[in-house]
């Protein structure tokens, strides 16, 4: 098929007319052409230029006859309408192809008193053949005829409405096409209102019937804790409580997931940028249904890559959420006494004693200068053997490297399998599980040779390797910038004040360990959260 300007005209020339969306359409209409009949198909193409208009208009007096590939891309635009003109005034038969969604019925006035061709009718198709044959005296070929390509056209002009009727009978369509297919419906909207206000019965009803067929669902609000809600609440204090209303949908769609086990998800997202509402195929999609200045606001429906595009950035709103947990007396119990018990044998004979013990403890753990020689390891300042060579100089200790670290790291005792466990159960339930710890190289080392369990989890934040420890101020939100999720989406478990309010300051949920795990305090905290 040809696609550059044709030199001579051995073969007759069919011009074929499209929009840009159309291109792999036209290509493979234009294909086929060529196989049915002895001509050169030209596909027309926007360049810039005199010189190439002066070849188009060229190739449109020399050709036997055009095409125009008429679909909703097509038919509005104007370099489409500026060659329709073009083979109008040479005087060349124009046959429009309808594709897609066009209809012969629903062409513009000026391709109204041509005879279209629907590309799907069979009749039809058979009928632009024989039209063809007829203008270029020229009979098909037969046996060409049912390798007819499929034309499959992508809208780029989607249908839009401001009515919040008009929106609701295409929710409930999309809804359907979800049931039947036995595909998810994805829903991300503020406070979804149309689903579960009071006054929603309509949509909450088709919900329910969907969710009973088999039908999976999950939706997204935008959470009333956030500061995009309370700026909302900002904007509309004269007409409406964003915040209390969300809540209010919140316990609404609470109640219909605890009446359908395991059909229907529900979270809470940190911004809401747009409403989306999609199935397998469709997406309904707008800023909101109704802005805060209480003007209503444009909605589109769409299919093909805007239906992907939508799906994409639910997936981004959805997200992840991220179980931080602490080592120290979490998942492990630890004595940093024995340290110093370990270190102690290596002093001369007449240092071995509990005062010279507690020296050791306070030349490790206590703070110089705001800071301790464990605290600058744990940051990653300083390593160990750094440390080893100043307790040799300071105790006249006779001791190497590989002594030194087996004393540091013979504090720990074995994992606490309860919290492993609970561990587990969490990633089961789809969350993102992260070690999260103020250590040191040789601790983790150490732990990681001990225990193969460590490598259940999906990543591990540590002090040394982040050059700050849990207090700093951007501790949590380094963690935030791994994950690529809101510092409100991370969920601490910690045993140390300290460390719980440090996270909490920078917008981190917290639980607070006292002895063991317990994982049904972690899932209330979850469930009351809308994270599973």
């Amino acid at each position: 098929m040809k696609k550059s300007m044709p030199m001579g005209q051995e073969q007759p020339t069919i011009f074929l007319s499209h929009a840009s969306a159309d291109a792999e359409a036209a290509r493979r209409l234009g294909d086929w052409l060529e196989r049915v009949f002895p001509v050169r198909v030209f596909v027309s193409s926007i360049h810039k230029g005199a010189e190439w208009r002066g070849a188009l208009i060229q190739t449109i007096r020399e050709c036997s006859l055009a095409i125009v590939l008429a679909t909703e891309n097509s038919v509005e635009k104007s370099w489409v309408n500026l060659e329709i003109g073009a083979v109008l005034a040479a005087g060349k038969p124009l046959i429009p192809v309808c594709a897609g969604n066009m209809t012969p019925a629903s062409l513009p006035a000026t391709l109204e008193p041509l005879q279209a061709c629907e590309y799907n009718n069979d009749n039809d198709r058979n009928r632009m053949l024989q039209q063809i044959g007829k203008e270029l005296n020229r009979p098909p070929d037969v046996t060409r005829l049912n390798e007819s390509p499929r034309l499959e056209i992508e809208s780029q002009t989607w249908p839009s409405f401001t009515s919040r009727q008009e929106a609701v009978a295409h929710l409930q369509r999309i809804i359907a096409a979800a049931q039947r297919a036995g595909t998810e419906l994805c829903v991300a909207g503020v406070a979804n209102t149309d689903f579960f206000a009071p006054g929603a019965q309509a949509l909450n009803r088709v919900l329910r019937t969907a969710l009973d067929a088999g039908m999976k669902a999950r939706f997204l609000f935008l959470d009333p804790d956030s500061k995009a809600a309370f700026l909302r609440h900002l904007s509309e204090l004269n007409r409406l409580d964003t915040p209390a209303v969300i809540k209010g949908c919140l316990t609404t769609a609470a109640r219909i997931k605890s009446e359908h086990q395991g059909a229907l998800q529900i979270r809470v997202a940190q911004e809401m940028p747009c409403y989306i509402c999609l199935n397998h195929t469709d997406v309904l999609y707008q800023p909101y249904f109704t802005t805060i200045t209480g003007h209503e606001s444009q909605a589109w429906l769409a299919t093909g890559s805007v239906r992907q595009q939508m799906s994409d950035q639910f997936e981004r709103l959805w997200g992840e959420r991220w179980v931080l947990c602490d080592l120290g007396n979490v998942l492990i119990n630890f004595d940093h006494k024995r340290i110093s018990k370990g270190l102690l044998k290596y002093l001369p004979a007449r240092k071995q004693n509990r005062s010279h013990q507690g020296e050791i403890h306070s030349f490790i753990f206590e703070s110089r200068k705001g800071t301790s020689r464990n605290m600058e390891l744990d940051r990653g300042r300083i390593d160990l053997p750094q440390i080893c060579r100043e307790f040799r100089d300071r105790f006249s200790a006779r001791i190497d490297e590989a002594e030194f670290r087996q004393a540091w790291c013979s504090i720990f005792d074995d994992l606490k399998q309860d919290a492993i466990n609970c561990l587990r159960r969490l990633k089961q339930l789809g969350l993102k599980v992260a070690i999260c710890s103020n250590t040191n190289s040789a601790h983790w080392d150490s732990l990681c040779a001990r225990f193969r369990d460590l490598e259940d989890f999906d990543q591990a934040f540590l002090s040394f390797r982040m050059h700050a420890l849990k207090t700093d101020p951007d501790f949590f939100e380094q963690i935030a910038r791994k994950t690529r999720r809101p510092c409100e989406e991370h969920l601490l478990i910690d045993d140390l004040d300290d460390n719980l309010e440090a996270a909490r300051a920078s917008g981190v949920k917290t639980i607070k360990v006292t002895g063991s795990v317990r994982c049904e305090d972690i899932e209330k905290l979850l469930l009351d959260s809308f994270w599973i």
